[in-house]
């Protein structure tokens, strides 16, 4: 293994190590602020949900008689029972209200975990795998003799994440190394390098998250509950309200096309 390579290695892993650590602070931030708002979002859907699909409903309905309004006054030959029938089977797009808007909350993002296996048990596992003795012709013992000349330096070193990484990669992978006689060394700053990549998209994701579960209109709700709470108010209540009158609204201009329409 050439210097230049073990330092490239040496310093993967410590980068790694930092990764990890931070994924996991990230993932308790992200999961203390999924529970601060649990309660609110519970109550924000108990209150405001069933207003909102009423407003879907009413809003939907609206759209389609807008519709046969507007081809009524173009004088369209489809007559009206029939461009209702159609339109009514159209998808509409769903209607979010302004209070409901950007309010989903990411799921967690769960980071795969390795088999804990120590350094004999891998070896052993390889070897019974890789083991020349087990070779179906010359070819065949040639290439297991490569590897496992490979797998006990590693063991021999006590390069436990070579095994692994032979342990872990693909046949394909596998096949690239012994072929061609690329050392292991580089097999594993490879996958180390894939495994770095991988953890700073995590990494990445999980700061998002945690950025729209601070700053996201759910918290700003909240923190508005707070200050309503201590002037004696309720904001999920008001927000009911708003609501109420939104529904109402649109249930009137519905009415007033459908007498148009008639």
């Amino acid at each position: 293994m050439s210097v230049d390579i073990q330092d490239k290695i040496a310093n993967l892993r410590l980068k790694i190590a930092e990764q990890e650590k931070e994924v996991i602070i990230l993932e308790r931030e992200c999961g203390e602020l999924k529970a601060d708002l649990a309660d609110f979002e519970e109550r924000y859907n108990k209150i405001i949900k069933p207003l909102s699909d009423q407003i879907d409903a009413v809003k939907s309905a609206l759209d389609t008689m807008r519709d046969l309004h507007l081809k009524q006054q173009m004088g369209d030959m489809m007559t009206v029972d029939s461009l209702w029938r159609g339109q009514s089977n159209q998808q509409n797009e769903r209607y979010v209200p302004p209070h409901e808007r950007e309010f989903a909350i990411p799921e967690p993002i769960i980071t795969p975990k390795r088999e804990n296996k120590n350094i004999k048990q891998l070896y052993r596992q390889l070897a019974r795998q890789y083991h020349p003795d087990l070779a179906q012709d010359e070819d065949d013992r040639e290439r297991r003799t490569k590897i496992m000349s490979l797998i006990n330096t590693a063991y021999k070193d006590g390069d436990i994440e070579s095994l692994r990484t032979l342990d872990e990669s693909s046949a394909e992978q596998k096949s690239e190394v012994f072929d061609s006689q690329i050392p292991l060394d580089m097999m594993v700053l490879r996958s180390l390098q894939r495994q770095f990549h991988d953890l700073a998209v995590i990494i990445r994701d999980l700061k998002e998250e945690r950025h729209g579960l601070r700053y996201g209109h759910l918290m700003e709700l909240k923190l508005e509950e707070s200050i309503a709470k201590s002037r004696g108010e309720d904001l999920l209540d008001d927000l009911a309200d708003e609501l109420q009158t939104e529904y109402w609204r649109y249930v009137r201009e519905l009415d007033e096309l459908r007498q148009q329409v008639q």
